[in-house]
């Protein structure tokens, strides 16, 4: 239904689609007016036009409950459901990408790089257990 605000409402001269149910109370309390539709197809495209402000995303991930299983991410954006795999799309958050990469079996970042300080740390106590055993060697034999 589309009304035309009258005056003794704040939004007076605002010509605006709403609910059946909320227009028709409108009219009834003398605050705005009905303005018909030329045709259908105005009708329905007003209806089509989104009225509130965009919808934010929801991130999750659906895990794989069987061994053949696959996880996935899930994305909900208003009433819309998608569901991604490898690759996961670029608004993905991080945390996301972390927890899909972790259950996928892939490291992430951090797990990469302890990895690598853990791999630094052996080579580091291997070479000093080295040099300790080369010392003993030389000062042993005077």
């Amino acid at each position: 239904m589309r009304i035309k605000y009258r005056e003794p409402s704040p939004k007076a001269g605002l010509t605006e689609h709403i609910d059946n149910v909320t227009g028709r109370l409108l009219v009834t309390s003398g605050l705005a007016e009905v303005v018909p539709y030329k045709d259908f197809r105005e009708r329905l495209a007003a209806e089509a036009s989104p009225s509130g402000p965009a919808p934010i995303p929801e991130w999750g991930i659906l895990e794989a409950t069987t061994p053949l299983g696959q996880n996935a991410v899930i994305k909900r954006c208003g009433a819309e459901t998608t569901y991604y795999g490898d690759p996961l799309p670029e608004d993905c958050p991080a945390s996301i990408r972390e927890r899909f990469a972790l259950l996928a079996g892939r490291p992430t970042a951090e797990t990469v790089q302890a990895r690598k300080e853990a791999e630094q740390n052996r080579q580091f106590e291997q070479q000093a257990a080295e040099k300790v055993g080369l010392l003993r060697t030389i000062f042993a034999g005077k």
